[in-house]
Formats: C-alpha cells, sequence, structure tokens
C-alpha cells in the first residue's frame, strides 16, 4: 500500500516504489520537459517528452524506479528550436541574424555575379529546417564572344564574326556588314547554351532572344542616336534566356541616301548575361572564363584565343622575353625600355632602374 500523497512534477501522487517495495520518491525534474507516469508489472516508470515550442535531440526519456530505492539515470534536454547556420550559396553574402523559429535570413551576390532564382531569402522553420530557395549567383560575362554568328547577307569580307571577335575597333573592315540590297537585314549570335541576357551593347535596333533561330522574343528596342565609335547599352525589359540572339534594323530611313534599304553593321556586340547551367569542356579543351572551350593546343600559344586572355594568363614567357601584365602577351626583351611602349598599359617603360630590367637584359645577352 502506498504511503502518503506527494506533489511530484506538479501532480499530487505517492511517492514510487521499486519492485521490492523501496521507496525512490520523486522522480528528477528536467527543464522544459513534462512527464508521463506508467505502473507495470515490474515496477514505476516515467517517461519525459518537451512541452511545445522545445525540442531535444532525443524524441523522449523513460527513467524506472530501481530495487535499491534509487531512479535510473538519464538526461532531456529541452531547448528552443533552432535551424543552425544558413546553407551557403556560391559568390553570395547571406545577412547577420538569428538562427531560431521564424528568423529570415537574406542572400546578396558578391560584385560581378547575378541572381537568378527566387526567392532570394530564407527562413528558419518550424521543424528546424531553413526553407527552400533556388537561386544561384552566377558570373556575368560577355555570352556573344568568340561565340558563332552569322547575318542574313556579307558585303565584301565583313563578316558576322568581326562584331563578337573581341575587338572595339570601329573601322569598316573590322565590323560586320551587310549588303546594300539586303531588305530585310539581320545578325545573329549562337551562344551555344542556353544563356540569360541583361543588357547588350548596340545603337538603333531591335534584339530579340529565343530557344531557336527563329522562336525568339524581343528583349529590347533602341530608337538612338548612335553613330560611329559609339557604345549604347540596352537593358532588355527583363532578363530573358535563350540560346540565340538576333539583331535587326530598326527601320532606318534611307530614302536621302544612294542605297534603299538600311545597312546593318555591327563593330563589336556584348551581350552581358550568364549561363544559369554550368558549361563543361572536355579532357582535350581549356574553358575561358567566358565559358567558351577551345583545344587545349591553343592554350599559352601567346594568341587571345577567348577573347578575354583568359587563356593566356599565368602562361611563362620564354627567356628574354616580357609578359605584359594587361593582355599577358609576350614581347621581346629588346622592347622593354626603349622609349616605345609596346605593352597598352605601359608596363614595359616602368621600372627602367629595377633588377627586374637587369636581369631580362642579362637572358637577352
Amino acid at each position: 500500500m502506498f504511503g502518503p500523497i506527494v506533489l511530484c512534477l506538479g501532480l499530487l501522487l505517492p511517492p514510487w516504489c521499486g519492485a521490492n517495495g523501496e521507496q525512490c520518491g520523486c522522480p528528477p525534474e528536467f527543464p522544459n520537459a513534462e512527464a508521463e507516469y506508467t505502473e507495470l508489472a515490474n515496477g514505476f516508470f516515467v517517461g519525459y517528452s518537451c512541452v511545445e515550442g522545445y525540442e531535444s535531440t532525443i524524441s523522449e526519456l523513460t527513467l524506472g524506479c530501481l530495487e535499491d530505492g534509487s531512479w535510473s539515470t538519464g538526461n532531456i534536454v529541452c531547448s528552443v528550436p533552432d535551424c543552425g547556420q544558413p546553407p551557403e550559396v556560391p559568390n553570395a553574402d547571406i545577412s547577420e541574424g538569428e538562427t531560431s523559429i521564424g528568423s529570415t535570413r537574406i542572400y546578396t551576390c558578391q560584385s560581378d555575379f547575378y541572381m537568378w532564382g527566387e526567392p532570394n531569402s530564407i527562413t528558419c522553420l518550424e521543424d528546424g529546417s531553413w526553407s527552400d530557395t533556388t537561386i544561384g549567383c552566377h558570373l556575368v560575362i560577355n555570352v556573344a564572344l568568340k561565340r558563332a554568328a552569322s547575318q542574313s547577307s556579307t558585303h565584301e569580307t565583313c563578316e558576322a564574326s568581326n562584331a563578337v571577335d573581341g575587338g572595339k575597333r570601329d573601322e569598316y573592315l573590322y565590323c560586320s556588314h551587310t549588303k546594300e540590297d539586303d531588305p530585310a537585314a539581320w545578325w545573329m549570335v549562337n551562344f551555344g547554351a542556353e544563356a540569360v541576357v541583361i543588357e547588350t551593347r548596340l545603337a538603333n535596333l531591335d534584339i530579340f532572344v529565343g530557344t531557336d533561330a527563329t522562336h525568339v522574343a524581343q528583349c529590347a528596342h533602341f530608337d538612338g542616336p548612335g553613330g560611329p565609335s559609339s557604345i549604347e547599352m540596352i537593358l532588355c525589359t527583363a532578363p530573358v534566356s535563350g540560346r540565340f540572339l538576333r539583331i535587326t534594323g530598326g527601320g532606318a530611313d534611307c530614302s536621302s541616301l544612294s542605297y534603299k534599304y538600311p545597312i546593318l553593321t555591327l563593330c563589336e556586340v556584348e551581350v552581358i548575361g550568364f549561363f544559369p547551367t554550368p558549361i563543361e569542356c572536355d579532357a582535350q579543351s581549356f574553358q575561358c572564363l567566358t565559358m567558351l572551350c577551345i583545344p587545349i593546343s591553343e592554350q599559352c600559344n601567346q594568341v587571345d584565343e577567348c577573347g578575354d586572355y583568359s587563356d593566356e594568363e599565368g602562361c611563362p614567357c620564354a627567356a628574354g622575353w616580357f609578359k605584359c601584365p594587361d593582355t599577358f602577351d609576350c614581347i621581346t626583351g629588346e622592347w622593354v625600355c626603349d622609349g616605345i611602349i609596346d605593352c597598352g598599359s605601359g608596363a614595359d617603360e616602368e621600372e627602367c632602374g629595377s633588377s627586374l630590367y637587369r636581369n631580362l637584359k642579362s637572358d637577352i645577352l
């Protein structure tokens, strides 16, 4: 028969006894945990679980009243649920904040990277996990550089590829150029994979982006004015994805000129965007910073095959030669400190009294 009624864990209960009648007294208390008592043939037991709003690394804890009058040992720690550190997104920073239930953290892409996907924030959910997000921070590049280009017609040697060769020259022969008798002039570039187009740099033109050569949607229209040597940056009404970008003339009035139809001349087309799905090159290729794949044999050949010099970066020059830090070109050491600037940055005419200059000259000799 039980002894006097006692207050145990907030309930009026008899003291618990072991199988041989030893009294165990009240079972231990655990913060933020509630107890449930059970009487079985082999003794008395108490089960603990966390109260609502708290959680533990174990689902529950059960203690029993032992024959020696003591409770079995164990511990349960009930705490406010926490999601832990939020997942990292490559090339993104995340705001400071709490990691408890209901907390929200915001991602921001680092410089030169563009956010694609949604949402840009995550929230700590009640089950202790962070909400999902599909965002990614993608490197913004010229997705048209050195890509395959075509046009409706070609005047003399002014090929479509001239407009994506990386040259910023506006001389006639270095530009793409359609024929004077072309009634519907167009120019198009194939990115080689689906790209997201953010902006382009053109004048007096319509810009379209699409999944193939014919199924395209208008990205933007630019009325101008535009002229020789001008660079116009045109934002798409919204970023649009596709594999092709097509440019058509904006319907210029040619009635006062000697030719009937507007001629489409493009000296350099820069398409600013990114590839949402990484492009992988095979083992025999080198991947440019613009994701272009070139034969590995063309790397470090002192020719800008990528269009951004990334294939020449880090390549050593032969003894007696000097590497220009801006273009990574190798020039003969005889041109260094000769009073003539051969590197675009003028680096070959700097530090002419340094040990670098003396060592270079000794290599030549």
